[in-house]
């Protein structure tokens, strides 16, 4: 029994370190109505990915250009679509990350009422 509570201690002793890039805005072409592909949108993502080691480099600057370039590739049908094509693209360039917290909001959805946006949250633990 102790040394399944030691390992567990061991757990909690680990360095983290956690990257996060908030309020990221793109302007996009997703979505499942014909408007919103032609006219597009707007869409705030929020990211955060974690690493064990924390010599473990992972460049911010290189993580914003990994969503922006899903952002702007070919338009989605669904957030859930879209966040988890982020969080693949960024797993494949950093194997080191080893849980991705993505928010992908969009703004103004195509809805009958007011509603600020909609989002969608994936935590993605490998």
């Amino acid at each position: 029994m102790q040394k399944r509570w030691k390992a567990l201690a061991s757990l909690f002793k680990e360095n983290m370190l956690e990257i996060i890039l908030e309020e990221m805005e793109f302007y996009a072409f997703h979505g499942m109505y014909p408007e919103e592909k032609k006219l597009g949108n707007k869409f705030t993502v929020h990211l955060r990915v974690a690493i064990k080691n924390p010599s473990s480099l992972v460049d911010y600057s290189q993580l914003y250009q990994l969503v922006a370039q899903e952002m702007n590739s070919n338009a989605v049908s669904t957030l859930e679509e879209l966040s988890q094509k982020i969080c693949n693209c960024i797993k494949s360039h950093y194997p080191q990350i080893y849980r991705i917290t993505i928010e992908v909001r969009k703004h103004l959805p195509p809805i009958n009422g007011i509603c600020k946006y909609a989002a969608i949250r994936r935590i993605q633990q490998y």
